[in-house]
């Protein structure tokens, strides 16, 4: 069992509140533990971020950026024991635990090498002689990270890395659900040479989250859901910091009557059960034409019956795990409500019964599901797709936009003009067009409706984390 500490000012502090647990998801033992941060512990890190802003600004980017890149080499030389972490606390296979990491390592390159370019002093043309104008990205000052456990370090590092390299110091909060990859993740920054006063971490569950939003921080960056994060814009908003949002999501599919039948199967297996189905942006609900419905099902299900099911340290296993009792719980609730309401479950709809222990769920397609259905209506985390036979192109539309959610989707057809015509129709973040789950450090990643305020990622995921300050000079 490994136990985590806070890291605040380079020391390793216990804390005396009450002691929680992460779980070996295959397993149900328990694999961490560690003490909540209190209002206390959550305070004295916030106040020590904020004495190490001056000099920490005063570092220039490219010296920052060199201790970014130094950290993805180290990150690199503790990779099986990194990878070998984030699939026994959160139960993903060992392959997605290396795809994982090869994300980091490439994202925080792009943005320690290219990224910066946008973060150079901008000339602005102001046509007149009279004036010379500049746009400058500044530091913001203290933000606090609260992030999520299906993507342990992955998704933090969309926040830590640019926060970091604009001159920020950070506070951050990982899910209680994967407390040692956090804690192992920071530990890698530090090494690689950020100051132990500038990235201090706490750890615990949501009070602890309430105590850093409600703290004197500048600005907080959360992943999580669309709940918890409406709560902090409210609280976050009410003490005017600056609020980024990345939520929930229940991206659609829209298969055109021309798509290639293989190659949609082929990528949509991958997005919808990647990662047992607990993406943000995965896809979520298919909407099939009408003409190909009857072909594409049957595709369908025969690969997800392919699907290996089991011990995520294995090789050879396609699907792990749910992370945890509580979201096995729901996820059955979730199917149950649609048996209940009509659907048809063609393969799955149940626990993996090849196991005593562990919380596998087999990978399930039902038929005839309608909007009353709750995998309709909500996001599911889990390895469960609804598919809705559709009339026509106008027809997926209206459906795939019928929803509070509005992270990504996808188009699957072999008329890309055609495709890219549904995309400017669809009411998301982003659009895959005959692909899944791919992103791009150079692409700017968020949603609109409940899936979030703000942008990760690319030029503008760097400039979230920026006072941009606008300086105009008479000649």
């Amino acid at each position: 069992m490994f136990f985590a500490t806070h890291l605040i000012d380079g020391k390793e502090i216990e804390g005396t509140a009450e002691m929680f647990y992460s779980y070996n998801p295959a397993t149900e033992e328990i694999f961490g533990k560690a003490r909540t941060a209190d209002e206390n512990d959550v305070g004295r890190a916030v106040k020590v971020a904020r004495q190490s802003l001056s000099e920490w600004r005063r570092t220039s980017i490219d010296e920052r950026a060199e201790i970014l890149l130094e950290m993805t080499k180290i990150l690199d030389s503790k990779r099986k024991q990194m990878k070998e972490l984030i699939t026994s606390e959160v139960g993903k296979p060992l392959s997605e635990s290396e795809d994982e990491i090869n994300s980091v390592i490439k994202e925080t390159k792009w943005m320690a090498t290219k990224g910066i370019e946008y973060l150079q002093d901008e000339e602005v043309n102001l046509e007149t002689s009279d004036y010379k104008g500049m746009l400058r990205y500044e530091a913001l000052g203290v933000v606090g990270v609260i992030s999520v456990w299906n993507f342990p370090i992955g998704i933090p590092t969309w926040a830590i890395t640019p926060a970091l390299l604009t001159g920020n110091s950070v506070v951050f909060k990982p899910s209680e659900l994967s407390t040692i990859v956090g804690h192992e993740l920071v530990k890698i920054y530090h090494e690689a040479g950020i100051p132990k006063n500038v990235l201090n971490l706490i750890l615990g569950k949501a009070k602890t989250g309430r105590y850093l939003v409600e703290s004197n921080i500048d600005m907080i960056s959360f992943t999580g859901s669309s709940l918890v994060g409406k709560e902090i814009a409210s609280k976050g908003g009410g003490s005017l910091k600056k609020v980024v949002l990345e939520l929930g999501g229940s991206d659609p599919a829209i298969i055109c009557e021309d798509a290639d039948i293989e190659k949609t199967v082929s990528g949509l297996i991958t997005g919808r059960y990647y990662n047992c189905g607990q993406c943000c942006s995965a896809d979520k609900r298919f909407f099939v034409d009408q003409k190909i419905s009857d072909q594409f099902i049957d595709a369908f299900v025969e690969a997800a019956n392919k699907l290996k099911v089991g011990n995520p340290m294995e090789d050879g296993v396609s699907m792990g795990p749910i992370v945890s009792f509580e979201q096995l719980n729901n996820l059955e609730s979730q199917v149950k409500d649609a048996k209940n309401n009509g659907a048809t479950i063609l393969t799955g709809g149940r626990k993996q019964s090849d196991f005593q222990r562990g919380y596998f769920y087999l990978p399930t397609v039902m038929i005839r599901a309608n909007e009353r259905m709750r995998v309709l209506k909500e996001e599911v985390f889990g390895p469960v797709v609804p598919v809705v036979v559709t009339k026509n192109i106008d027809d997926a539309i209206e459906q795939a936009n019928n929803t509070q959610y509005g992270l990504g989707a996808s188009v699957w057809s072999n008329d890309i003009e055609k495709a890219n015509e549904i995309s400017k129709k669809l009411e998301c973040g982003s659009v895959r067009i005959n692909d899944t789950l791919i992103v791009f450090p150079q692409v700017s990643y968020g949603g609109v409706k409940e899936s979030g305020i703000g942008r990760g990622l690319s030029k503008h995921g760097l400039w979230e984390f920026c006072n941009i300050k606008s300086i105009m000079i008479k000649n």
